[in-house]
């Protein structure tokens, strides 16, 4: 899918340190791939998963999916393109991701809640919920397993912990001692992705992002709607409904991003991969427009 051969073209200096001197700046650059999803295939939804807000895989036919106003996992067939099977887990919240973890399935609020669901195979399986310091303000919209430690992380698209909107961080919540670490795993410093698109980059790919950056808050430049791990990379994939993209992170590191242009896209909540490695994002829907799943066929 995403191809080893680049064409020179397809990447852009990007500077690390904001512009406060262009010797220091330059001093301190790093390449960092640029890439644009140019084929994509869309599967549409019934009206009851309009509002599609995260989804997981089972297997490669069979999707889980949560929508935000109701406690209920919904099983999509991709291949019969229907709903198989309907689990009620909790009274309506605002459910915002959920991800597989072995035979059990762990869905997250926006308010920090996680809700853990026991076998999820099993007609009435048990629910477990875990409380966390995450709050409504810090706005928890995405979910993903990271497996070499067996632990969760939680996206916050508000507040951080420390009060600071500026900063999206991603924090960590063991499944050994079911803690959430407030240290961050993982902080991405809005101010300095907005750096990271202004001034004296001629890269073309980026030029769809530079004229949408024409908003002066500092929250709607990037705002962490879901992530997923790659299989195979084990590269962390964090996709915003703002300005339609996502960034890709090795080893905590920004190596790449990725822009995604199509009506089709109408606000990106969800992604996650199959186990062939191929990329799917949710969407809600808009209006008339019904939400919807896309298969990723290309990225250039």
């Amino acid at each position: 899918m995403l191809k080893n051969c680049l064409l020179p073209f397809n990447f852009l200096l990007i500077f690390l340190l904001p512009a406060c001197h262009d010797g220091d700046k330059k001093a301190d650059q790093e390449q960092i791939e640029s890439h644009k999803i140019t084929k994509h295939h869309t599967y549409p939804l019934s009206a009851e998963l309009k509002e599609i807000s995260g989804i997981t895989f089972i297997n490669d036919s069979l999707i889980a999916a949560i929508e935000d106003e109701h406690g209920i996992v919904y099983f999509y067939n991709i291949q019969k393109n229907k709903i198989v099977r309907k689990l009620e887990f909790s009274k309506p919240d605002d459910f915002e991701d959920l991800v597989v973890v072995g035979k059990d399935i762990f869905a997250v609020s926006s308010n920090g809640n996680i809700y853990k669901i026991v076998n999820f195979a099993v007609e009435k399986p048990q629910i477990v919920k875990y409380k966390t310091s995450l709050k409504k303000k810090n706005d928890v919209e995405g979910i993903a397993y990271d497996s070499s430690e067996n632990r969760l992380l939680l996206s916050t698209k508000g507040e951080n912990l420390d009060g600071k909107e500026q900063i999206k961080s991603v924090y960590s919540f063991s499944l050994k001692n079911h803690q959430l670490d407030e240290k961050p795993y993982l902080d991405i410093d809005i101010e300095k992705l907005k750096d990271y698109f202004s001034g004296d980059k001629i890269e073309e790919a980026s030029k769809d992002f530079l004229e949408a950056l024409g908003n002066k808050s500092l929250k709607k430049v990037f705002t962490p709607t879901a992530m997923s791990f790659h299989p195979q990379t084990q590269e962390l994939y964090i996709i915003s409904s703002i300005n339609n993209m996502i960034l890709v992170y090795q080893q905590k590191r920004l190596v790449r991003y990725i822009l995604f242009r199509a009506p089709e896209f109408a606000q990106a909540e969800g992604l996650a991969f199959n186990s062939q490695s191929e990329l799917y994002i949710s969407n809600e829907g808009k209006k008339q427009i019904p939400g919807n799943i896309i298969k990723v066929e290309e990225i250039l």
